[in-house]
């Protein structure tokens, strides 16, 4: 029986074994699956949408190969609540408002077929979608490198291009669709940044015995007081770099990226949840 992709929480100080990722902007809408017999249903496949043949006539055509169809029910600037009404709305409902909605394409399943990687499964969205109609489409990939600092420059670049307030998803190039939660499809919340004053420098443990393991920092984030380590994001000719010049480094401003602060167990100060070295400050 068919289960739809679920995804996980990305951690920044996590290691995925990937070099890049397909991301995709996070849309704030309600799951969709276009299964070929059934019509459009919730990830649950225990509902069915109604009011929204506009949708299914589109993916009917797609879907006369066998595939599965899964994407976001959603409106373009439209607050969830409104859009979750409208698309679960079953009784009475304003058909200009289901008409609305459009369903938006990021992945693809077919049964005894697995897929050479995400690039092909991204390939055939893109090029079974037909042209001339604007209820369903394709969300657009984009690769970036595995980098918490890339990462969340996508996430603000997804914010301040109207795309999504909600974040990036991020999927595995290898693994183009998996069934059930995993981490082959990564959900990224909206990261914070921050600028803190370095305290202290930790030596580094492993490869890194030779050089900086992690900094102390100190700083506010808002009106709350700050004291935390960061020891990720660094390049190792950073790590050397800093490890050698202490007394240069000490009191630096640095930029820090971070999801949000956590209690500190040494003291009444808080510290940074998943912090991630940015870059140095120049005075």
């Amino acid at each position: 029986m068919f289960s739809c992709q679920l995804a996980n929480t990305y951690s920044p100080t996590k290691k995925y074994g990937v070099d890049n990722w397909f991301s995709t902007p996070k849309l704030d809408g309600i799951r969709g699956l276009y299964i070929p017999g059934q019509g459009l249903i919730s990830r649950t496949l225990k509902t069915k949408y109604v009011g929204l043949e506009h949708i299914e006539n589109v993916c009917a055509h797609i879907a006369q190969a066998g595939y599965v169809i899964d994407g976001e029910l959603y409106i373009r600037d439209e607050k969830f609540d409104v859009i979750s009404g409208i698309v679960r709305d079953r009784k009475g409902y304003d058909i200009t408002q289901k008409q609305r909605v459009q369903f938006h394409v990021f992945g693809l399943w077919k049964e005894n077929t697995t897929w050479a990687n995400t690039e092909a499964m991204v390939s055939k969205i893109q090029e079974i979608i037909p042209d001339g109609q604007s209820a369903v489409i394709a969300v657009p990939y984009t690769v970036i490198e595995t980098n918490p600092v890339i990462i969340q420059t996508q996430n603000q670049l997804n914010k301040d291009s109207g795309a999504s307030d909600e974040g990036t998803m991020l999927r595995h190039p290898d693994v183009a669709y998996y069934q059930g939660r995993s981490q082959h499809l990564l959900k990224v919340k909206n990261f914070e940044k921050g600028t803190f004053i370095v305290t202290e420098f930790h030596k580094g443990t492993g490869k890194y015995s030779k050089s900086l393991g992690k900094l102390s920092v100190e700083g506010k984030a808002g009106e709350v007081t700050i004291k935390s380590k960061v020891g990720t994001g660094f390049t190792d000719a950073e790590r050397l770099d800093i490890w050698a010049n202490q007394s240069k480094y000490t009191g630096a401003n640095i930029e820090v990226i971070y999801m949000g602060i956590t209690n500190s167990s040494s003291s009444s100060a808080k510290s940074l949840r998943h912090p991630v070295f940015s870059r140095i400050i120049p005075n």
